[in-house]
């Protein structure tokens, strides 16, 4: 397996809407000038167009793997990617907890009046997951005072 970095920034030239086709098209050539004949995953092709035609990354990490005697190139692993591992063996306690942390991500998620209508609408909200829930969102001073403000009394 071989890691490879490329710059697709030269995709910029192009029309806007075109932008990802011919970072796509750089890619495929910059693979062949590292690796010779190589296959593109739908996983990396998903990569470059997850933003659509318009935005495509401007840099894309790259590992080549061979298969079955032909090389494909793939998305190299993110460290989020690498934690399914130590996620799987959690117990069913943790995941509630985290559970309520992801309910209260949508209820922050929001503007900040929709948020505090919100919190002020629930019965007993978990104050502690509803500010750390802002702290990993959006992180917005005011909602963060109202929290602590409604914590306190």
């Amino acid at each position: 397996m071989t890691r490879h970095k490329f710059n697709l920034s030269r995709a910029k030239v192009v029309g806007r809407n075109k932008r990802s086709k011919k970072a796509m098209s750089i890619l495929r050539e910059k693979l062949q000038n590292a690796e010779g004949d190589v296959s593109i995953s739908p996983e990396l092709n998903q990569s470059i167009w997850r933003k659509g035609g318009s935005s495509p990354p401007s840099k894309v990490t790259v590992e080549v793997e061979e298969e079955n005697g032909r090389k494909v190139a793939y998305p190299a692993e993110t460290p989020s990617q690498q934690t399914t591992t130590t996620q799987e063996t959690s117990t069913t306690e943790e995941s509630t907890e985290e559970d309520t942390a992801e309910d209260y991500s949508d209820v922050v998620g929001g503007t900040v009046g929709d948020a505090k209508d919100a919190i002020s609408e629930m019965d007993n909200p978990d104050y502690e997951a509803l500010l750390e829930a802002e702290k990993q969102g959006k992180d917005r001073k005011t909602l963060k005072e109202f929290i602590e403000g409604k914590m306190e009394g």
